[in-house]
């Protein structure tokens, strides 16, 4: 997040908070950035800061959020902001009721090719849009432990990549209805190494996302409608190249490209927040969608634990 910072146009960072206070010092002196902070609660104390980004494990995500908003500041938190609806509702109640803006840090949302694939979708290029199929793996071992290893910190292929697809699916179908979970367990950590999600929707389309730890990277998204497709290659993990986005329309086979110059969308993402704080009624992503999100969620863990399709 470092280099999105530095690149934001509507951003200051103007100050790091961290367990060790010499890491946050030395981070802080390397990056030019005036304050660092020892613990978080004097971070959040300071009258200086408007906002925060929470990077924290996703266990305490929920907690942060919280503290942030009974201090005063506007909240963009990584992705999940909570492990469970209620946590969700909870702070969502919370910024609403301090007229504060709450954002779950999808940061592929930003990037400019989700808006020129809705623009397919409006004109009605494909047809009706019936299913969505998304990847998002990569491959990762206990050697690099950490976190995501962690069943009690929300570790796990599922909290880590996982929601990804869960969350773009509802960007372009809307709610499920339904899910349907599968997770492969890995038996050292106790957390899922792999793991697909099918969602089913009350006018009878479907998703199904994959996500994993265990196999080359992948990160794409394709959707299938009446009259043809559209395949993200790099829908959520764009790397440090151009991408492009391929689509068939009208019922014909002809292929056709729309390429994107590399943009950093981590940038995007904290401009976006930024005029969503400065500008009254921007329609950006708000916390009742985390609330959304966490919903859909609960469903999943519920279907992964019951081995039955389980109602949203």
């Amino acid at each position: 997040m470092l280099p999105a910072f530095a690149a934001s146009e509507h951003n200051t960072l103007t100050a790091l908070a961290s367990r060790d206070v010499d890491k946050a010092n030395a981070v802080a002196d390397a990056n030019g950035i005036p304050y660092a902070f020892g613990d978080y609660e004097a971070l959040l104390a300071s009258p200086d800061i408007d906002a925060v980004y929470i990077p924290l494990p996703n266990d305490i995500h929920a907690e942060y959020t919280e503290r942030a908003l009974l201090a005063g500041k506007h909240v963009l938190c990584d992705k999940p902001f909570t492990l469970n609806s209620a946590d969700a509702k909870r702070c969502a109640a919370l910024a609403a009721a301090r007229n504060l803006r709450l954002m779950e840090g999808f940061m592929y949302r930003h990037h400019p090719q989700h808006l020129f694939v809705q623009g397919l979708l409006l004109r009605g290029d494909i047809g009706a849009l019936r299913r969505i199929d998304t990847t998002f793996c990569y491959t990762a071992t206990i050697e690099h432990a950490g976190i995501r290893w962690n069943p009690a910190q929300g570790g796990g292929a599922l909290w880590d990549v996982g929601v990804y697809g869960i969350n773009i699916a509802r960007m372009y179908l809307g709610e499920p209805t339904r899910v349907y979970a599968q997770l492969a367990m890995h038996t050292e950590t106790g957390v899922d190494i792999h793991n697909t999600v099918v969602m089913d929707y009350a006018n009878g389309c479907h998703a199904t996302l994959h996500s994993g730890f265990d196999q080359a990277f992948s990160s794409t998204a394709t959707l299938t409608g009446t009259l043809g497709s559209i395949t993200l290659e790099r829908a959520f993990q764009v790397g440090e190249q151009g991408i492009r986005v391929t689509y068939k329309s009208g019922g014909k086979d002809d292929i056709h490209v729309m390429e994107f110059p590399y943009i950093n969308q981590w940038q995007r993402e904290l401009d976006d927040f930024a005029l969503s704080v400065r500008i009254p009624g921007n329609p950006l992503i708000v916390g009742e969608d985390g609330v959304a999100q966490s919903v859909v969620m609960d469903a999943v863990i519920r279907s992964a634990h019951s081995g039955r399709r389980e109602e949203i």
